[in-house]
């Protein structure tokens, strides 16, 4: 017998979620404050990328890099973490 995995779409939210959680993300007034938060945490982490990428990328060289990371990083196939690493790895080998 083939066992879902543990991140699949076959769990319902709630049987991820404790009882005490899932009561809450329910009210109207917990949705609001997420929709409203969103851009806060888009823009810290936007200022997050802007401040790592303006002392890593000094020439053309690590513009391509940043840029490839961020398209492999776009897609669903390969891990952010993976992908970052690589880059770094990458870096490392052409900047010796």
């Amino acid at each position: 017998m083939e066992r879902a995995a543990p991140w699949s779409d076959s769990m319902s939210h709630r049987s991820r979620c404790p009882s005490s959680l899932y009561r809450w993300r329910t009210r109207p007034w917990a949705a609001a404050t997420e929709r409203a938060l969103l851009p806060v945490g888009i823009g810290l982490m936007a200022g997050g990328v802007y401040t790592l990428a303006r002392t890593a990328v000094h020439d053309g060289v690590t513009a391509a890099l940043a840029l490839a990371t961020a398209l492999v990083m776009a897609g669903d196939r390969v891990p952010p973490v993976l992908a970052v690493l690589a880059a770094g790895g990458v870096g490392w080998l052409l900047s010796g």
